[in-house]
């Protein structure tokens, strides 16, 4: 499942849910907070992926973060309600990530490493 981004940077593009970690806050708190607020969904697994080093503007700075990626198990799928910085969801099988329309180099190297383990 990959997310469509309701705001720039890549407004329109396929994106991971996700956001920033709050002072305080574990990689594993933020990545459930930002699932119940993006999606509406609780996780029940995770499984750590990777990170990639990222630069974009965000409310006219550039911003140089390190994106951490992750395989979640919701607890169900049936009523995701796209919420905060998405417009929409789309479901894809790994091999049909279309890469072309992810925004951001971080997310399309974090994808393209994920597809080629799912190979």
């Amino acid at each position: 499942m990959l997310t469509r981004r309701a705001v720039e940077p890549w407004r329109g593009m396929l994106d991971l849910p996700g956001g920033f970690v709050d002072p305080g806050e574990s990689a594993e708190e933020a990545l459930s907070r930002e699932i119940a607020e993006e999606l509406g969904a609780r996780i029940v697994q995770v499984r750590y992926l990777g990170s990639a080093p990222n630069r974009y503007v965000f409310s006219g700075y550039m911003v140089r973060t390190t994106d951490l990626a992750f395989e979640c198990t919701l607890d169900s799928t049936d009523n995701l309600s796209p919420a905060d910085d998405i417009d929409g969801i789309e479901w894809f099988a790994p091999s049909d990530i279309p890469l072309d329309r992810v925004g951001g180099e971080s997310i399309r190297e974090l994808l393209t490493k994920f597809v080629c383990v799912e190979c």
